[in-house]
């Protein structure tokens, strides 16, 4: 008899309990305030993106140029080329020093200035400074000396004979003093010119006629 109770108890209880169960589940169905049981499922909308087609590059506006109206299309704008003037660069020639070796056709030596000394055919031309010549100097020599040529030979140019042979001395063998103012001489129009190579020195030595103010009257040979 107890087990019959149990089961019965026990069957009453589940039969409740369903019930009750059915009854609260019709009920929140229908209540709209009622629980949701499952999750409501949003359907998003997807849009389809539409491929971009390659003649749009680009978003940017291009603003057209304006073209600006000419008033008066007859007049044309000529640009002229520039014109480049040639200057000329002034070349000052270069005066070289003359030497004895273009002097070589004109050049005697000690034994014929000598002799053409004795015939007093002859007029002798000292190249050496002005101050140097007017201590010593060979006899009956002129100055016209390699540095003041131009001045010196204004001053005496009028007693000076072109038909006349002139020989042109300065210190010693390596003096060239002698073969600058023998090439002036020509250039002046004396055709007559020689140079003397071996100078005041062999001339000196040689114990000839000189003049100037440190030569004492009893040493020149001759007086």
């Amino acid at each position: 008899m107890k087990l019959e109770k149990i089961l019965s108890v026990i069957f009453m209880s589940v039969f409740i309990c369903c019930f009750a169960g059915f009854f609260g589940l019709v009920f929140n169905i229908f209540n709209p305030k009622g629980l949701s049981i499952m999750e409501k499922m949003e359907i998003k909308k997807v849009e389809a993106v539409k491929p971009v087609t390659p003649e749009v590059k680009s978003t940017e506006k291009i603003t057209p140029v304006k073209k600006i109206p000419v008033k008066n299309p007859e007049i044309k704008v000529t640009v002229k080329p520039p014109v480049y003037v040639e200057v000329k660069k002034t070349v000052t020639p270069e005066i070289k020093p003359v030497t004895q070796e273009a002097a070589v056709d004109k050049k005697i030596r000690l034994d014929e200035a000598k002799r053409l000394f004795d015939s007093g055919k002859a007029v002798f031309v000292d190249a050496r400074p002005e101050f140097v010549y007017v201590e010593r100097h060979i006899k009956g020599a002129v100055s016209l000396s390699a540095s003041r040529f131009e001045y010196q030979y204004e001053q005496i140019k009028d007693t000076l004979k072109k038909d006349v042979l002139y020989i042109v001395y300065c210190g010693s063998v390596t003096c060239h003093l002698s073969d600058f103012s023998a090439e002036k001489l020509i250039e002046k129009g004396f055709k007559n010119v020689k140079v003397f190579s071996d100078g005041w020195d062999e001339w000196h030595n040689a114990g000839y006629p000189i003049a100037g103010l440190r030569v004492k009257k009893e040493a020149v040979p001759g007086e």
